[in-house]
């Protein structure tokens, strides 16, 4: 009985560490006259090595890679990483944010992850920056998507062209209208 307990603890001990990569998706949509970066997801730190702080607003840099998205943030702690397969994301030269809010992320390919101060790994992120008057072409982002590996980490870069369309009214719901306006009449009928 006190192996069976040992082993179930020994269990518990071990699966927190077995657990999924940490996923950032940071998705950026060509919005009628502007374009919206949106990221959602978390980050796991553990293993990455703190590498300084810095000051950095919202923007784009499809050339090199580079991106903010979120509040402006003065003092952003970096981590190292070694990415898979870094690439730059289009031609576009450094374009500055209309605005941003939400929490600050950024991320060069060159091997950086800025978060804030305050981030802990597993807490939940929600970045935005919109620039507005802009397309995906005007800053150089090409639509496709990326994904990189670093540490225990998942980042999906996401580039479309439309914002998702609205979804239609199914014809189906005339049918089921129809249907209960067919109830009520033989209801007053019976009544």
């Amino acid at each position: 009985m006190r192996l069976k307990a040992f082993v179930v603890a020994a269990a518990m001990a071990v699966l927190p560490t077995l657990s999924q990569a940490a996923t950032y998706t940071l998705t950026f949509v060509d919005d009628g006259t502007d374009v919206v970066a949106t990221g959602v997801g978390t980050f796991d730190l553990t293993g990455l090595p703190f590498d300084g702080l810095v000051s950095v607003q919202p923007y784009v840099h499809p050339n090199s890679g580079d991106f903010m998205t979120g509040a402006q943030d003065f003092s952003m702690q970096a981590y190292a990483v070694t990415l898979t397969s870094p690439q730059p994301w289009g031609s576009g030269t450094p374009v500055l944010a209309s605005s941003g809010s939400g929490d600050s992320v950024a991320f060069w390919t060159g091997g950086r992850l800025f978060l804030s101060q305050s981030y802990a790994t597993g807490d939940a992120l929600l970045s935005i920056a919109t620039w507005n008057n802009h397309s995906l072409a005007s800053l150089g982002l090409s639509v496709g998507t990326q994904s990189y590996s670093f540490g225990n980490n998942t980042f999906n870069m996401v580039f479309t062209d439309s914002a998702a369309a609205p979804v239609p009214l199914p014809a189906s719901v005339a049918l089921l209208l129809a249907g209960l306006g067919g109830l009520g009449a033989l209801r007053s009928a019976r009544g």
